[in-house]
């Protein structure tokens, strides 16, 4: 039987064994398979690949606080959870330089051709013929969707390569950049796009046909955001039908699973959405998901709340 002197904490995976050490002994972890009086359950922790979905939150009715790993929430039912007056948090701004460094590295790796003459090194074709030519970055236009903290952080950083930014967003913000309130016009004039706005509903197929047309045989696409705001069907055919340059990918709408035809696509860079994939900053992002839920009982209120 759970202790009920203790505050039970459900975790849907084992994942954070090497911080759960924090936990002062008032806390008792629970995992799914050893779930003995869901009554008991007062926090959830969880990540991206472990959904607490409205069925889990209905079997679990003293659940106070479900502790995200990710910025993203996507995982947890947001809709069931304000019903039942659960608070959800997050773990932001730690993740900000591993995804901007993603996004000027992917900016990087298809103007310079990066990894076909990799490929073009290793299998000998550089002995008998010169590699291919990539294009300088320096003087190029970029258009940023969603200048938030990971927005500004790449701006910083294309910066230092010679790039004039220009951004779109829900709104003008005190910067010095170029502000454009319509995608396509911003798309019109980027050599580079990267997404890094907020998934969801209002961002879903934000980069289609339209955008991709306008953004041209000479544009490259970066998405560093969510795989929900670029409506894949009409990235793959404007790859098929050289209408853009090429593009790089760090997330997906159906993550692990990538569409086959942009396997097989030379002018296609995937990454198995690895913005945050760092030691540093996934331990950084595993102590906040703890924090959380010492902050929460401890002060009865959490650090990163997102839905309240």
């Amino acid at each position: 039987m759970v202790d009920k002197k203790k505050i039970a904490i459900l975790f849907m995976n084992n994942f954070f064994d090497c911080v759960i050490d924090r936990l002062p002994n008032t806390f008792k972890i629970i995992y799914p398979h050893s779930i003995e009086d869901n009554n008991f359950i007062q926090g959830a922790v969880t990540t991206p690949w472990t959904k607490i979905t409205s069925e889990i939150i209905h079997q679990l009715p003293h659940l106070k606080i479900i502790s995200c790993f990710g910025t993203g929430i996507y995982s947890v039912d947001s809709n069931a959870a304000k019903k039942n007056k659960i608070i959800i948090t997050n773990t932001p701004d730690v993740v900000t330089e591993d995804t901007a460094d993603i996004a000027i590295s992917l900016l990087l790796c298809l103007s310079r051709k990066i990894i076909i003459n990799n490929q073009f090194a290793k299998s000998g074709q550089w002995k008998v013929s010169p590699p291919p030519l990539g294009q300088s970055p320096q003087g190029k236009n970029i258009g940023i969707v969603g200048l938030g903290k990971i927005g500004k952080r790449i701006a910083e950083k294309a910066l230092q390569f010679g790039l004039s930014i220009a951004y779109h967003g829900r709104q003008k913000q005190n910067v010095s950049y170029q502000y454009f309130d319509s995608l396509i016009e911003m798309a019109k004039k980027s050599d580079y796009l990267i997404v890094s706005c907020t998934g969801g509903e209002k961002t879903k197929n934000i980069i289609n046909l339209e955008t991709l047309k306008v953004l041209g045989q000479n544009g490259y696409l970066i998405n560093v955001s969510r795989g929900s705001t670029i409506n894949e069907p009409d990235l793959i055919y404007a790859l098929e039908n050289n209408i853009i340059a090429g593009v790089g990918l760090d997330v997906y709408q159906n993550e692990p699973n990538i569409p086959e035809q942009l396997l097989h696509m030379e002018n296609a860079i995937l990454l198995p959405h690895i913005g945050t994939a760092t030691e540093e900053t996934r331990i950084k992002m595993l102590n906040m998901v703890i924090d959380n839920i010492i902050s929460y009982f401890t002060n009865n209120s959490a650090i990163n709340p997102v839905n309240y």
